[in-house]
């Protein structure tokens, strides 16, 4: 958990079967119900050039990958954006969390 109260899975990953899907959830728990329109959440892939956003209105955010295979094991942590007149401004990242794929390899 950062201080920005975004949330990744849990705080000791998830273990997936190769070829099920996960969800990954972001959220905080700091923003603002006037802000939910204005934010995007970012999942990222440390190590990689993995990343996603979503502009989901309201204070979280689902990302959902399919068929996992051992391409997406790694860590994996959340940020959000505010666009408030015309400038950006992003919370700090949250703490990383593993993705660990088991199965057939």
């Amino acid at each position: 958990m950062s201080p920005g109260g975004e949330e990744l899975m849990g705080r000791d990953g998830a273990e997936v079967t190769w070829g099920q899907s996960v969800t990954i959830n972001c959220s905080s728990s700091s923003l603002h119900e006037q802000l939910f329109s204005m934010t995007k959440f970012i999942l990222e892939k440390t190590s990689s050039s993995f990343r996603e956003s979503r502009t989901p209105g309201s204070s979280s955010a689902s990302f959902s990958i399919q068929e996992v295979n051992p391409d997406h094991e790694g860590w994996y942590r959340c940020q959000y954006q505010i666009r408030v007149s015309g400038r950006d401004f992003s919370s700090p990242f949250s703490d990383s969390v593993r993705l660990s794929v088991s199965g057939k390899r």
